[in-house]
C-alpha cells in the first residue's frame, strides 16, 4: 500500500509546483503590462498638461443637431481608448 502512495503523492506534488510556477509567470507578464499601460497613460497626461495641451482630456463645446451647446468628449474618450481603458471604465457598468 505504501508503494502506491509514495508515488502518488510525489505526482501531486510535482504538479502542484508545475501549475504554481506557471501562474507566477503569467502574474509577472500582466504586472508588466499593466505597468506599462498606467505609466503611457501618466506620460501622455502629464506631458499634455506641460505643453498646455488641453484639449486632449478636456470636453469641448460644440453645436449640436438641434442648435443646442452640448460638450464634446470623443477626443477624451478616444485618448483613454488608446491608453488601454476599457468601456466598462469609460462608459459606466451597466
Amino acid at each position: 500500500m505504501k508503494h502506491i502512495i509514495y508515488p502518488i503523492l510525489a505526482l501531486i506534488l510535482i504538479l502542484g509546483l508545475t501549475s504554481n510556477l506557471n501562474a507566477s509567470k503569467n502574474i509577472n507578464v500582466n504586472s508588466i503590462k499593466i505597468t506599462q499601460i498606467v505609466n503611457g497613460f501618466y506620460d501622455w497626461y502629464l506631458s499634455s498638461i506641460k505643453a498646455k495641451n488641453n484639449y486632449g482630456f478636456q470636453p469641448r463645446f460644440i453645436e449640436s443637431k438641434n442648435g443646442m451647446t452640448t460638450l464634446d468628449y470623443s477626443l477624451y474618450i478616444e485618448n483613454l481608448k488608446i491608453h488601454g481603458f476599457s468601456k466598462d471604465i469609460i462608459y459606466g457598468f451597466r
